[in-house]
């Protein structure tokens, strides 16, 4: 991570973006066991992509969310 990384946030590289989004388990436990449950219930979740959501494009943040 480059110094200006630091102060603006990473540039969106499937590489960082999987990094970055693999601490949001460890970050926000509740969170994520509240969606688990939800879609064990047999309900499904439609995530609408915004501005700062890119990220989740990259395959490889797919598949570090699906293993959370």
């Amino acid at each position: 991570m480059t110094e200006t990384e630091r102060h603006y946030g990473l540039h969106a590289t499937e590489e960082k973006s999987a990094w970055k989004l693999s601490h949001i388990p460890r970050a926000a436990p509740a969170l994520i066991e509240a969606l688990a449950s939800f879609l064990a219930g047999g309900h499904r979740v439609v995530y609408v992509l915004g501005n700062h959501d890119r990220e989740f494009h990259f395959p490889a943040v797919q598949r570090s969310c699906r293993a959370a």
